[in-house]
């Protein structure tokens, strides 16, 4: 969300200079948050798991739509309908999740580490660049 809050500005004010270090810095945040959440179902569950891809609608990741899937790609993932993604067994995990007041509680991977008793570091995962965060605060 933040990115896109940002891009959207970047666009609105013709900073093509900043949408263009925006849209790469997506790419690699998206990028840095694939490995960790794969190395993360590796520690959960011992192995890897098939990731479910939730990409919300918005102009960025419309406009990188192409680029997302190729990174995907390069990472050796292969595209799966959302039914045998979900017929993995981790995807049976009992669910007893309690909404807590933390970033760290709604992702899946979390989710399951808090059921399964596997220890995690939520804070270790990836945040948006602090520039980006500040760009999509700052009034128009």
């Amino acid at each position: 969300m933040h990115f896109n809050a940002a891009y959207l500005k970047m666009l609105a004010s013709n900073d093509d200079t900043s949408a263009a270090k925006l849209r790469a810095d997506y790419l690699a945040y998206t990028s840095t948050e694939i490995d960790y959440y794969t190395g993360l179902h590796k520690r959960i569950f011992g192995r890897e798991i098939p990731h479910v891809m939730l990409l919300h609608v918005n102009r960025l990741n419309a406009d990188l739509i192409d680029k997302l899937l190729e990174l995907f790609e390069q990472k050796h993932y292969r595209f799966v309908t959302l039914d045998a993604a979900l017929s993995d067994p981790a995807y049976n995990t009992p669910d007893a999740f309690v909404p807590r007041f933390s970033k760290y509680g709604p992702m899946w991977a979390y989710r399951w580490a808090a059921e399964l008793g596997v220890r995690v570091n939520g804070a270790l995962e990836s945040e948006p660049p602090a520039w980006i965060l500040q760009y999509g605060k700052e009034p128009k």
